[in-house]
């Protein structure tokens, strides 16, 4: 069923109603939210409560094989006759056994987890006759006592394969499924790698170009763009990671990375092809630019060129907008491509292709808007020359379809009424970032594009406004807190649906800084805290309900909030190693 503004809000009424582990409605195999209410239970999650865990029935897609796509590995498992002590994943990437190897063998993996000899690793290659295109599929052996490393791969490279793929794969496993070999063969060698493209994909490079090239701030530069510039993937991880491969091959050096990343963007960074990263947090600093470029200065003084400059506008879950424009000066002065990651700003709000040698977008998010599909893309972009052609020429000579056309032509359709939903994001979170902003008694600070002193670089690169649509400051802002007794306090009375995930069509809180930075040690949540990302924090992501209503939730969570702060009230939630 095609999602609509309307369908999606008729169906998702009383976040109290839904329990814990369930998605936010409407329910079905393709979700992608987890409600989790609770501090306590976030807490229980990360520490693997096994009680909490059973009650989950719907996860982020990218997190692990899980329903639909758990059923498909259950009976390819099966058809291959693999024994108990053996796990198998199905992907349709060509090179998942490279990078199973890569990262469940890795030393960034805890030792009791990781895979010592990377020989117990193997490759099934199979093909599957689905309707008239016939599949090849690689299937991923390993030791099932170390499963856990080898979902790592699954998680960082973001390809595994979809909820829709493993839904249509299943009712053909026992009569379609062929094993092709053990790797490399002249029958397998036959078969095309990488899923077919379709009308589908067409449709999917023609939106993204249209909302691109949709009232530009130059437009002679996005009258440049073209359908062959947009590469599709299918998840926004798998965009850096199929980006950063092409940068390494194109131009081996270190990343350049600015502001708050995503934990597993952070790992594929250190982890994976090149040369590693350096990593500059407080992008909010005036003396931002001049830190970046002293660096600069002597790494080429010392004869180290950068690979490229990977930067979030703005950034999750602080909402700081660097200066893009002192970084692509920067990025001129000492030849390197600039990154931007738009996804939290939007196709819809901002346009940085003044600025960015490439752009890259989770698809997943507010492009799509109904948390019902995953999808990611990477733009090249031909007003900047200077290292456009041979990035498109590397790009396209590694390129593989990840994207199974159902997923394509689901992105195409929740994307239909992009606008029309942004215009309400952009709404709601202003109005939430207001409310908060003056409750100056119990909350400490608001991330947000317009608040906590960047928004002029964000503004910059805001869209002209047009009559069918202004321009706006995106779907995300954080609240900072005194401490995180007064965070736990405001996360486990405010009413909205609690998950990780952004741009959806519900409001949704979550204590992201506290979960992906603040959990792994004291060290690590220190180093993060200094630029903004701190334990005493909560993530909003707003939704498409009415403003008035939003509003009422905030204001009754704030007033629990004073009514505990008054009371001196403890919580006794573990403040573990949270850094407030």
């Amino acid at each position: 069923m095609t999602m609509t503004m309307t369908t999606a809000m008729a169906k998702t009424q009383g976040a109290n109603d839904t329990k814990f582990g369930h998605s936010v409605p409407p329910e079905g195999p393709h979700t992608i939210t987890t409600h989790v209410p609770g501090w306590n239970s976030v807490q229980g999650l990360i520490k693997g409560d096994v009680d909490l865990l059973q009650k989950v029935r719907s996860i982020y897609p990218r997190f692990g094989p899980f329903g639909v796509v758990a059923q498909l590995s259950m009976a390819v498992h099966k058809k291959l006759g693999l024994s108990e002590s053996q796990a198998c994943f199905v992907w349709a990437c060509p090179d998942a056994l490279e990078k199973t190897r890569q990262h469940a063998c890795s030393s960034f993996r805890d030792d009791k987890d990781r895979i010592k000899d990377a020989s117990e690793i193997s490759e099934t290659v199979v093909r599957i006759k689905l309707g008239s295109d016939t599949l090849k599929l690689h299937v991923i052996i390993g030791p099932a006592a170390n499963r856990k490393a080898m979902v790592f791969t699954w998680q960082l490279v973001g390809s595994g394969t979809s909820t829709r793929l493993a839904q249509a794969l299943l009712p053909v496993i026992d009569t379609s499924l062929e094993v092709v070999g053990v790797g490399a063969g002249d029958e397998e060698e036959s078969l095309p790698e990488g899923l077919p493209e379709g009308d589908s994909h067409v449709a999917l490079r023609r939106r993204i170009l249209e909302l691109l090239q949709r009232s530009p701030i130059d437009p002679a530069r996005a009258a440049q763009l073209r359908p062959d510039d947009v590469y599709l993937y299918p998840s926004g991880m798998t965009a850096i990671v199929r980006h950063h491969e092409a940068m390494a091959a194109y131009r081996p050096g270190k990343v350049l990375c600015l502001g708050a990343l995503f934990k597993h963007t952070w790992l594929q960074f250190s982890e994976g092809a090149g040369d590693g990263m350096k990593h500059f947090g407080a992008c909010q600093d005036d003396d931002f630019i001049s830190q970046v470029g002293e660096w600069l200065e002597d790494e080429y003084r010392d004869g180290r060129q950068v690979s490229y400059c990977f930067v979030e506008f703005p950034s999750n879950p602080i909402l700081v907008s660097a200066d893009l424009k002192g970084l692509r000066s920067l990025a001129d002065k000492y030849n390197f491509p600039l990154v931007v990651d738009d996804t939290v700003g939007s196709f819809a709000n901002i346009d940085v292709l003044p600025v960015a040698d490439v752009i890259i977008t989770s698809l997943t998010k507010s492009f799509s808007g109904y948390a019902d599909v995953m999808g990611g893309s990477v733009v090249l972009n031909p007003s900047m020359p200077r290292h456009y052609g041979a990035l498109s020429r590397t790009l396209a000579s590694q390129h593989r379809n990840e994207l199974f056309a159902a997923d394509a032509a689901t992105l195409v359709s929740n994307s239909a009424d992009h606008l029309a939903r942004s215009t309400i994001l952009n709404r709601n979170a202003a109005a939430l970032a207001e409310t908060l902003a003056r409750a100056t008694d119990v909350v400490a600070g608001v991330n947000h594009a317009r608040h906590g002193g960047t928004y002029a670089n964000y503004a910059a690169f805001k869209r002209p406004a047009t009559d069918d649509f202004a321009p706006g400051d995106a779907c995300l802002l954080s609240v900072d807190f005194a401490d995180l007794d007064t965070a736990v306090t405001f996360y486990n009375g405010c009413g909205f649906f609690h998950s990780g995930h952004l741009g959806a069509h519900r409001t949704l809180a979550v204590p992201f800084s506290y979960m992906v930075y603040h959990c792994a040690g004291e060290e690590e949540g220190r180093y993060h805290a200094a630029y903004g990302c701190r334990a005493a924090q909560v993530r909003l992501s707003a939704g498409l309900e009415d403003e008035a209503e939003l509003v009422a939730i905030v204001e009754e969570a704030l007033a629990k909030t004073r009514a505990a702060v008054a009371a001196g009230r403890k919580n006794g939630v573990e403040a573990g190693n949270g850094v407030a």
